[in-house]
């Protein structure tokens, strides 16, 4: 399974990837500091199964992200969860249905 996580600051990022890597032992998981990076890399080709979108970023946050990557979504992704500090919005094509601790 590959996985995407954006967040903008590396702590956190660097958190939610090895929590990822835990949860799901085996799979593939490439975190990007920049959302407009992560954004490159599904243009160019990036295939996920999930994305794990920060809510608050500078320039590009985690929804915009969700809906740039959606015409893509097709192809690849089959689940996008924005995240922020305090829980997980679960979500169904990149549109938050509900908040948890935020």
């Amino acid at each position: 399974m590959k996985l995407v996580a954006v967040d903008d600051e590396p702590l956190v990022l660097d958190v939610l990837v090895k929590a990822i890597r835990k949860a799901e032992a085996g799979c593939e998981v490439q975190g990007f500091v920049r959302s407009r990076d992560a954004l490159a890399a599904v243009q160019d080709g990036l295939r996920p199964d999930a994305a794990f979108l920060d809510i608050e970023m500078a320039g590009m946050n985690g929804l915009e992200l969700a809906m740039r990557i959606q015409p893509h979504k097709n192809h690849f992704c089959h689940r996008i969860s924005p995240v922020c500090a305090g829980g997980i919005f679960h979500s169904c094509q990149g549109i938050p249905a509900k908040a948890s601790h935020c």
